[in-house]
């Protein structure tokens, strides 16, 4: 660049060129092509690039700057929010484009070209564009290399006359400390004669507390034969005080026995109101019980289940079900599932699955129904569910497994619409059905045909791919090298979710790029699809859901029960205890009538006890002597 006749005409000209490109694709990134088109008023040109200049980057930023912009250059800081002035920058950056392009200026002024490339270069990183951005500080570096190199002399040399104008500072303030090193040796040796004034006055008040000390002791002696006398006299008074304690004693034993029986009264009064709440809590535990087996056999007719369908069986008491209705008419089982009311998880294949749920279900249904993928947050996930648990919502629809229901939840039915593709994923599932605080089940109403159609279109095959791209290709003619995203969804006889894919997959190994709704091919000759990670993973999904396809629609729901709690570690004895614990029978009810008969003939023992003290206490009766009353 120092071999240029004009280096900083050049420098900023470059720089300018950089800035131009990287700004182009921002502002195409934030504003639609008609837009950028009607506001520059470019209708009749094709490559935009070629005809914005940088004045039309100021314009455009200026006239979307709240709409489309403002948010871009937001700056956070601890206390508040601020914003990055890119409109004043892109204007000032105008000046420079019209110093360079001004034909009677021969050379630019070196600190106008510096404070340019400055400008350019700061606002390349605001808008993430990190390679333009190095691009400008190099051309910066290297056309002020010299001016840098001086800078860095006056520096050192600034700093050597600051370092021996410290040292003679120091020295200064040596000479000042020995000074007053000398001023106070001289208080020091007053002090020690001061010191030694102070010691012969403490060892004459020494010689005085000691006098004061042996006064003290002939005050003692006669302080303790004044106590020995008080003793004495109030040994006798306590003899006198012991002889009404006595007498008084024997009085309130008299009301301590009437206090005793009317106690015990009142004991036996509140174990008979104790008994009575029990059973009134144990009727009313069996009340709820019968409700809740009542909307669970409402569920299962509803279902059109039957005991074969079911698995552990109904007659076996246990917290968490296995319902098989695989291949069932899914529209209505979850109509009927959803007029229950209970919370309820519906697990689906894909984004576009969970849409298709919401329609099938109608808008009433759809309008009380939550939604969750894998872009949903762990807060956002805890709300929903907070939701489901007061009512405000009947179910969640989602594409993913849950990680916030992991610990107890009010979750009662989990739903399996579609096949997922891997074992894992099921029994990531299913394991929240076993940390629910209810009764959970897990539904099985996937269809296999279908679900294997879905990741089909999701991730198409090799000879797809190679045709979706020769296609492509095709539409977008020799003469260009772009087309509209609509225009493939149109013109292509695939399937939409097969062309994003294939879209992704094409960007992946850098034969497109994709701004907005524009595909623009890259020159690029890398199409070997094992490099894509994207088709490698489809393709292995393909593949595992073969094996889960033999597992779930070969194996019977109890095979399946018993590889679910081998998988997730769960002992059944203990889902079946803790269902038990939730309920009482026929048998608990009989023990608590028996419990209370006892209790009523305690209770009568207890009256009669009471009665007698009680009439002991009012007067002696004539079949027992009276009791010896103490004189007064």
């Amino acid at each position: 660049m120092s071999k240029a006749k004009y280096p900083n005409r050049d420098a900023l000209n470059q720089a300018l060129d950089h800035y131009l490109d990287a700004m182009f694709q921002f502002v195409s990134e934030c504003l639609d092509e008609p837009s950028i088109r009607e506001t520059l008023r470019l209708l009749s040109v094709d490559d935009l690039r070629k005809e914005i200049e940088v004045k039309d980057i100021a314009d455009l930023i200026k006239k979307y700057w709240s709409k489309s912009f403002k948010a871009k250059f937001k700056i956070i800081d601890r206390d508040d929010i601020r914003y990055y002035d890119a409109r004043s920058v892109t204007s000032l950056i105008i000046e420079g484009r019209n110093q360079v392009s001004h034909q009677r200026l021969r050379e630019l002024d070196p600190e106008f070209t510096r404070s340019q490339l400055f400008l350019i270069a700061e606002i390349l990183g605001k808008i993430k564009r990190s390679d333009a951005r190095r691009e400008v500080e190099t051309i910066r570096d290297e056309l002020f290399e010299d001016t840098a190199a001086q800078l860095v002399t006056v520096a050192v040399e600034a700093e050597k006359v600051k370092y021996r104008k410290s040292i003679a500072e120091v020295e200064s303030r040596l000479a000042a400390a020995e000074k007053d090193n000398g001023k106070l040796s001289k208080e020091v040796d007053g002090n020690a004669a001061e010191l030694e004034k102070k010691k012969a006055e403490l060892e004459k008040l020494s010689g005085q507390l000691v006098s004061i000390r042996s006064s003290e002791k002939e005050n003692k002696k006669q302080f303790d034969s004044i106590s020995k006398q008080l003793e004495k006299a109030q040994a006798a008074h306590s003899t006198c005080e012991e002889c009404l304690t006595s007498t008084e004693t024997e009085r309130d034993d008299y009301k301590k026995r009437l206090e005793t029986a009317s106690e015990q009264l009142d004991e036996v009064n509140e174990r008979l109101s104790i008994t009575s709440d029990q059973f009134l809590a144990v009727k009313a535990e069996r009340d709820t019980s019968t409700e809740h087996l009542a909307a669970v056999q409402q569920l299962l007719t509803a279902s059109t289940i039957s005991d074969q369908s079911v698995y552990p069986p109904i007659k076996t008491d246990s917290a968490v079900r296995i319902l098989d209705r695989r291949g069932v008419d899914k529209q209505n089982y979850l109509l009927n599932l959803l007029e229950q009311k209970q919370p309820t998880v519906i697990y689906v294949q894909s984004e576009e699955k969970i849409d298709q749920l919401l329609t099938l279900v109608g808008p009433e249904k759809a309008d009380v129904i939550g939604g969750c993928n894998e872009r949903t947050s762990e807060s956002e996930e805890t709300e929903i569910l907070g939701k489901l648990e007061k009512g405000e919502l009947i179910a969640v629809v989602s594409n993913t497994t849950f990680s916030t229901v992991t610990s107890p939840h009010c979750v009662e039915h989990f739903v399996f619409c579609h096949l997922v593709p891997g074992l894992d994923e099921f029994f990531r599932q299913c394991e929240p059905a076993f940390a629910s605080k209810k009764n959970a089940y897990l539904h099985l109403i996937y269809n296999s045909e279908l679900d294997i159609d879905g990741l089909t279109q999701k991730y198409p095959n090799r000879e797809t791919l190679v045709e979706m791209y020769r296609e492509l290709k095709k539409l977008a003619g020799a003469d260009r090298d772009f087309i509209k995203t609509e225009n493939a969804y149109s013109e292509l006889d695939i399937e939409k979710p097969s062309i994003e894919t294939g879209l992704a997959i094409f960007a992946e190994l850098q034969l497109l790029e994709r701004n907005g709704e524009i595909i623009k091919f890259l020159p690029s000759v890398n199409t070997d699809l094992n490099k894509s990670t994207l088709h490698c993973r489809g393709e292995k999904l393909k593949e595992e859901t073969a094996d889960f396809q033999a597992f779930q629609l070969e194996r019977s729901i109890e095979q399946i029960w018993e590889e679910i709690l081998e998988r997730l570690d769960v002992d059944s004895e203990r889902i079946l205890r803790e269902s038990n614990t939730r309920n009482y029978d026929a048998a608990a009810l009989k023990d608590f009538q028996t419990q209370s008969e006892q209790s009523t003939e305690v209770v009568e023992s207890d009256s009669a006890v009471s009665s007698e003290d009680t009439e002991t206490s009012q007067g002696p009766k004539p079949t027992r002597a009276n009791p010896k009353v103490p004189a007064e």
